[in-house]
């Protein structure tokens, strides 16, 4: 269980950055394939729209989520 969550969202060189970071007990990213499928549908849908999602979590490490889609142009 995380006793911290935070969020960041900002803009750079024409992208939107989103990222959420906890202290909670982490998982070990792949170590369980095929079981869920939300952080796939995140990263497909982040590719859809020209962007990216990672993930970085250690067992005991808390877990972190980034991520990076084109900005759209002004209109």
């Amino acid at each position: 269980r995380a006793s911290r969550v935070a969020l960041s969202l900002g803009r750079d060189d024409g992208s939107v950055r989103l990222r959420v970071e906890d202290d909670g007990v982490g998982f070990e990213p792949g170590a369980r394939p095929g079981v869920g499928r939300g952080l796939r549908n995140m990263s497909e849908r982040a590719r859809r729209l020209g962007g990216e999602l990672s993930v970085t979590s250690a067992q005991g490490r808390g877990t972190r989520i980034a991520l990076r889609i084109p900005r759209a142009p002004a209109s």
